[in-house]
């Protein structure tokens, strides 16, 4: 696939290429899940959400500026990375840091907004198609997802991911086990009086 106007690169050449693309998020979600727990445990779960902003944003840029398959397949794996630790480290800590009462709720709402985001993602990759000026006699205007763009996009809910999380405490069993008991009740408290 040639992309771009005046385009020199050429990005995953076969259907092999575009379904390894698809499938190595996953990969990578798999070594980030079995690191994740480590890290939350060292880091604690707000610093390991947070850790995961910057990560995002450099790999996000990665993938709208990569010029070669090879560029976007290694970033595919280390975005799953990520990913997983993020899914490790979210989760907890809505477990630790919520009201017993809306526990469930809150888990739940976590995975709804896990998967309204994997909609938006497929919604953007259709809004988002082009030919991208295509070689290809078969490639029409909705044949291919405009990567780079949506990639652009994704630069946003990666800096409010850093941001927002900024705004709320440590979860209080973290700063229990590592704070001490102290740390933990001035959090409960707060956490209580909202």
């Amino acid at each position: 696939i040639q992309i771009g106007p005046d385009a020199h690169l050429w990005v995953l050449k076969s259907s092999s290429d575009v379904s390894l693309y698809g499938s190595l998020v996953n990969i990578g979600g798999m070594v980030g899940a079995f690191v994740g727990g480590p890290l939350i445990d060292t880091f604690g779960r707000k610093w390991c959400l947070i850790g995961c902003s910057p990560c995002f944003i450099l790999l996000y840029l990665w993938q709208a500026l990569a010029h070669t398959s090879w560029q976007l397949l290694f970033e595919r794996v280390l975005v799953g990375i990520v990913v997983g630790v993020e899914s490790v480290a979210a989760p907890t800590y809505i477990g630790e840091a919520s009201p017993t009462k809306i526990r469930g709720m809150l888990g739940a709402a976590n995975q709804l907004a896990v998967t309204i985001g994997i909609l938006l993602a497929y919604a953007l990759g259709m809004a988002f198609r082009t030919s991208a000026n295509s070689v290809d006699p078969n490639a029409t205007s909705q044949t291919f997802c405009n990567w780079r763009d949506v990639s652009w996009i994704y630069l946003i809910p990666s800096g409010l991911l850093g941001i927002l999380v900024f705004l709320v405490p440590e979860s209080p069993r973290w700063l229990a086990e590592h704070r001490g008991l102290d740390a933990a009740k001035k959090v409960l408290l707060r956490l209580q009086r909202k």
